[in-house]
């Protein structure tokens, strides 16, 4: 579905603006802001993820209860704590590790036949550097990318359902 509001610049007038180098910084500036596909953000001083410690952390034995409880049922964090930035954060990440990382399986083999290798879905995906990238002649924008295996799903949305 898309939705163009009323006074916005028309898509043939956005494309000749892409032709603008102050304008491309501008809108992956913008997109950066509203979209993720890369969770550094809620790291503090710059650290972030990478593919070894999502994998190890993956393979890591759980308690049962580790198993049953999934942390998008615990309670979010009390927005009146002086720690409520960083332990959202927090809060977020445990969602994100256990929902927006992708593990190939036997699902990712489904309808390729007779192939050893290649995932459906299309990981891992190519690493991209901060901010992003735009393509004007191809009509594509790239964001931010550090690790290949994390789904292109916006984080906030997991938390918004829980009381």
């Amino acid at each position: 579905m898309l939705i163009w509001l009323q006074g916005a610049p028309d898509p043939i007038e956005l494309r000749n603006r892409l032709k603008f180098d102050d304008f491309r910084e501008r809108l992956m500036l913008y997109i950066n802001d509203i979209v993720k596909e890369d969770v550094s953000y809620l790291f503090p001083n710059g650290d972030y993820l990478t593919d070894e410690m999502l994998d190890a952390e993956y393979r890591a034995p759980k308690t049962n209860l580790e198993k049953k409880i999934h942390p998008s049922i615990l309670p979010i964090p009390d927005s009146r704590s002086p720690d409520f930035d960083k332990e959202f954060c927090f809060d977020v990440l445990k969602i994100a590790k256990r929902t927006l990382f992708h593990r190939c399986t036997k699902s990712c083999k489904k309808y390729r036949h007779g192939q050893t290798s290649g995932c459906r879905f299309d990981f891992p995906c190519e690493l991209v550097e901060e901010p992003g990238k735009i393509y004007p002649e191809l009509r594509i924008i790239v964001l931010q990318r550090r690790n290949t295996y994390i789904n292109n799903q916006p984080l906030y949305n997991r938390k918004l359902p829980r009381k």
